[in-house]
């Protein structure tokens, strides 16, 4: 862990080899280490943000019999439960053609506010790959997919799940890592599945799909 950021932090020198997206996407694929999802918060909403503060101790888990309670506002989709999307291999994904997450007016809604939240600053407003990130991407690395072109409109739901799950792509190894199997972990796209719930997803695969129309 602290050897790949010195050598984030090394890199720093030299923009051109690695640019201000591949630094980000670096820290936030270091996941295993940190209480939260990631141990460098470069997004600034609050569901990033560990609730921790220092010398305090993490908050006790609920009750095994706890039941979660919901306003009146309610679930925006059914919550699915079966099958579990999270540990299904991507050659399971690949073959759902049908988004199991119920079209309608709230669901469209709440896709547009997480594309927003997640999404554009990578992949743009419009998810054409023209968010504020693509500026800075490095040369030698993958820049964000345009989400409209028609090799994505050929992707199956279940593959763009399977993406926003597990993340997509390499960040090439430097010469001079000491450590390249921590390189090897990390993937330009980071994996959304600790951040999102599948629901939230599959909502974002709506979203998505709603982009691909305009």
């Amino acid at each position: 862990m602290i050897a790949v950021i010195t050598t984030y932090l090394r890199r720093l020198r030299h923009p051109s080899r690695l640019g201000l997206a591949g630094l980000g996407v670096g820290f936030a694929t270091l996941a295993g280490c940190s209480v939260g999802s990631y141990p460098v918060d470069f997004f600034t909403e609050m569901h990033y943000s560990p609730s921790i503060r220092r010398q305090e101790a993490p908050v006790m888990s609920a009750p095994g019999q706890a039941v979660a309670f919901q306003s009146a506002g309610g679930p925006v989709a059914q919550a699915i439960i079966q099958p579990p999307y999270d540990i299904m291999p991507l050659v399971e994904l690949v073959a759902i053609t049908e988004n199991p997450v119920k079209d309608s007016p709230t669901v469209r809604e709440r896709g547009v506010a997480l594309f927003a939240r997640n999404c554009s600053v990578c992949h743009g407003a419009e998810g054409d790959g023209t968010g504020i990130v693509s500026a800075f991407w490095s040369q030698d690395a993958t820049p964000p997919a345009d989400l409209t072109s028609i090799a994505t409109r050929g992707k199956t739901d279940g593959t763009l799940f399977g993406i926003v799950t597990h993340g997509q792509g390499i960040v090439p190894v430097p010469d001079d890592a000491g450590n390249p199997e921590a390189w090897a972990a990390l993937t330009n796209m980071p994996p959304f599945r600790k951040l999102l719930t599948p629901e939230e997803r599959w909502m974002l695969v709506r979203h998505i799909r709603s982009l691909q129309q305009g």
